[in-house]
């Protein structure tokens, strides 16, 4: 079967959009994850931060300092 350049350049930005989708993902630290979001919630950039927050919210969601930050980000917007 011939690959198509078309074909192939779709190919290839589908990879490369999925390798570079999660800048911030969250590592399993719960602190330092927090911290991490915390600092780019005042960078402004807070939809990284969100997306932290929303990962960290997902697998411990009583953590109230994360909820918290989360919602603080949410009303800056």
């Amino acid at each position: 079967m011939k690959l198509t350049p078309l074909f192939t350049a779709v190919l290839l930005l589908f990879f490369l959009t999925s390798v570079t989708g999660q800048e911030y993902a969250y590592t399993g630290d719960l602190d330092a994850s927090y911290f991490t979001a915390r600092d780019l919630a005042f960078e402004g950039k807070r939809s990284d931060a969100r997306d932290i927050l929303i990962g960290v919210v997902t697998r411990y969601p009583e953590h109230t300092d994360v909820q918290c930050l989360l919602v603080k980000i949410y009303s800056w917007d």
